[in-house]
């Protein structure tokens, strides 16, 4: 998901697993709800110019890897009752 949005690449999901917290709703369909999906990847390809603009206001919110990491590693850290640090 990450490398699309850095490509200008819009993605949809499922609204789950964290994808809410990335992508905007007009982009995230009910699960297993197949006129959702469809409504959403409409809205991708009907508003391709604010599909463009987001991405690259996403893709502009991506940590640097080495950034990434230290969250990473601090949120298990924090999963593991300090244990992993």
């Amino acid at each position: 998901m990450l490398e699309a949005l850095c490509a200008g690449v819009p993605v949809t999901a499922a609204d789950r697993d964290g994808m809410s917290d990335w992508l905007p709703s007009e982009w995230l369909y009910k699960p297993e709800d197949a006129s959702d999906i469809v409504r959403c990847i409409k809205h991708v390809i009907d508003d391709k110019a604010f599909a463009q603009k987001k991405c690259l206001d996403l893709a502009g919110k991506i940590p640097e890897p080495e950034e990434f990491g230290m969250d990473f590693e601090r949120a298990l850290g924090r999963l593991s009752g300090g244990r992993h640090e």
